[in-house]
């Protein structure tokens, strides 16, 4: 047993000696819900504007595409006239 103590690293023998437990800690609490329900909320927010903002770049190139078909079409039938 000696032999297999001396295997594993000082380092990683403390940090096992002095690791708390997890009933010790208190476990989970329900702000950490709250807060975790927080987080979800704000990513998909995120995400959502994300897409908002990808959709509006395109809604703003086909409108400039329209503007310059319509400058087109009245510049081509001012002529005409």
């Amino acid at each position: 047993m000696s032999k297999r103590k001396s295997e594993v690293p000082l380092v990683e023998q403390l940090y096992k000696k002095n690791l708390g437990s997890f009933e010790a800690s208190g476990g989970f609490c329900d702000d950490d819900d709250q807060v975790a329900e927080r987080r979800e909320e704000i990513a998909q927010k995120r995400q959502r504007k994300k897409h908002w903002d990808d959709g509006g770049a395109e809604l703003r190139k086909n409108r400039s595409a329209h503007r310059v078909e319509r400058l087109a079409f009245q510049a081509k039938h001012s002529k005409l006239a």
